[in-house]
């Protein structure tokens, strides 16, 4: 429920949670609090009154960033693949589609009444296409150094974003396949089961009762050695529920320099929405 806490409007939850939990939200730094049942509303203040200072900062930092339009999926538009940047390129035909590997190039290099194509600008330098997936009738390919979207006309930027988003996930859980067993390895660590949702404030959770992880598909945009430290963070976990000196004696160990990892994670571009 929304109300006004220490001077703050914040958004407060009772939850079945042992501990309070403050969080700064982007874009605008709103301030969403987990609190325990139990927990009297001048504890959650005096806390808040503590952590003024780190929360009007936090607040500062997102409102002083630059806005960043959503991703529309529309052609031109840059997409991050593994913390790479690819340009997007959306063809569009009246009649069913072809793979761009094979269909012959239409003479206007973006449509063509009877099938879709990449065009021979398209395919300069791109070679052989790295993932393919389908949704429907839209067919999206990743290249070296671009995306190629094959959609009939007049498909809306829900769809498009849908299949681009399932090109997204199948990079993503190929990642995760490789390096959650090295890490594993490493700690001793094994979640009961992994999942990539779609999740916009957090990178990864852990239910430290039942040992799943969820990974955030956002982390499809990021450099890998990001995901690699998400996924020693949620590993972590499983040992050390909080973020207490223990837990981070333990990121320590596996990842020394996991702070700049963070640093890399928190400031480099996302696919937004």
């Amino acid at each position: 429920m929304k109300t006004s806490i220490a001077g703050f409007e914040v958004e407060l939850a009772r939850k079945r949670v042992k501990n309070l939990s403050v969080r700064i939200m982007p874009p605008a730094g709103e301030i969403r609090i987990s609190a325990p049942y139990a927990m009297p509303e001048t504890t959650i203040a005096a806390f808040l009154t503590e952590k003024r200072a780190w929360i009007e900062k936090s607040r500062e930092k997102l409102t002083a960033r630059a806005p960043i339009a959503p991703l529309t999926c529309s052609d031109g538009e840059l997409v991050f693949v593994e913390g790479v940047a690819r340009r997007l390129t959306v063809i569009t035909a009246a009649n069913g589609i072809k793979n761009a590997d094979n269909a012959e190039s239409p003479a206007n290099g973006r449509s063509t009444a009877h099938g879709i194509a990449d065009t021979a600008d398209c395919n300069a330098g791109s070679g052989v296409a790295q993932e393919t997936v389908k949704l429907g009738r839209l067919h999206v390919s990743l290249y070296p150094e671009k995306i190629v979207m094959s959609a009939p006309p007049g498909t809306d930027a829900a769809l498009r974003r849908a299949a681009l988003d399932k090109l997204l996930k199948v990079g993503l859980s190929k990642r995760l396949a490789e390096r959650f067993p090295v890490f594993e390895e490493l700690t001793g660590l094994h979640p009961t089961s992994v999942i990539i949702r779609d999740m916009h404030t957090r990178y990864g959770t852990c239910n430290t009762k039942t040992g799943r992880i969820a990974i955030s598909l956002t982390l499809a945009a990021k450099p890998p050695v990001c995901v690699d430290y998400v996924i020693l963070h949620e590993l972590s976990h499983l040992r050390y529920p909080d973020h207490g000196a223990l837990f981070k004696a333990h990121l320590d160990r596996y990842m020394p320099h996991w702070r700049e990892v963070k640093k890399l994670l928190n400031s480099t571009p996302e696919n937004t929405r």
